[in-house]
């Protein structure tokens, strides 16, 4: 199903969920690229969403999408995977994860791509940014084939241990990663310790901001939205795109 709009700023490809939280309630329908839909067209930037989902998840994005100012090209399954939290803060119990659908192939000036579990995107752009987000066993944006003219890479410390096979400083992780993706900038994000910024031989570090409240629940996916809105859209510095992006998430 596809809702256009027209001249998309930003492609985003990521995966659309169901998610429940048991304190506090919650259910909607997010997933990193629907809350990254969300957060870019808040920013202005008219996205356009690529991903795959089931019949009700469409009928939500296609909803949100027109409220919200994005568009939806969404690739059918039968269906969509749910994440369900105990609480804020609580690792995920995920259901319907299967056999891996044929990929998302998305070609655009601006591409921001997340790793999914139900396939995967092969990018083709001038510039792109890359969120792994996989626990287990992350991979490299080239692997499967994507290639982008410009790459950021953002990550979180973990990930970036997974990705490297060692541990490190922030800074030691950032400068292997990008030594082995080709990136231009590296992010690494650190929880409550900020985040750490590294633009070809340049490091920075960026603070996190204090918040009344803490839901950590799709925190990463608004981090990379913003960041990639800045950083690819808007032509901001690489550290001042980062900083804005912790701003927003807290």
């Amino acid at each position: 199903m596809s809702f256009p709009s027209p001249g998309p700023q930003l492609q985003i490809v990521g995966g659309a969920y169901r998610e429940r939280c048991l304190r506090p309630s919650w259910t909607e329908v997010f997933g990193s690229g629907g809350r990254a839909a969300s957060a870019a067209a808040a920013l202005g930037a008219s996205p356009q969403l690529w991903c795959y989902a089931d019949q009700g998840i469409q009928h939500v994005l296609g909803a949100r999408a027109a409220i919200e100012d994005f568009s939806v090209r969404a690739t059918a399954m039968q269906q969509a995977l749910q994440f369900d939290y105990d609480h804020g803060l609580a690792t995920p119990r995920i259901f319907g994860v299967g056999p891996q659908n044929a990929p998302l192939d998305v070609t655009g000036p601006c591409v921001l791509r997340f790793g999914m579990l139900e396939g995967q995107g092969v990018i083709a752009a001038e510039q792109a940014v890359y969120d792994p987000q996989d626990a287990t066993s992350p991979v490299l944006f080239g692997e499967n084939g994507s290639h982008a003219r410009r790459l950021a890479v953002v990550l979180n410390q973990h990930e970036a241990q997974l990705l490297v096979g060692s541990r490190g400083s922030s800074q030691d992780l950032a400068e292997e990663v990008l030594a082995r993706s080709g990136a231009e900038v590296v992010v690494i994000k650190n929880g409550g310790r900020g985040a750490v910024v590294l633009e070809g031989s340049r490091i920075d570090e960026v603070p996190a901001y204090e918040s009344a409240s803490v839901w950590k629940i799709g925190s990463g996916d608004t981090f990379a939205a913003h960041f990639a809105v800045r950083w690819m859209v808007q032509g901001k510095p690489a550290a001042e795109s980062a900083d804005m992006a912790s701003l927003a998430t807290a």
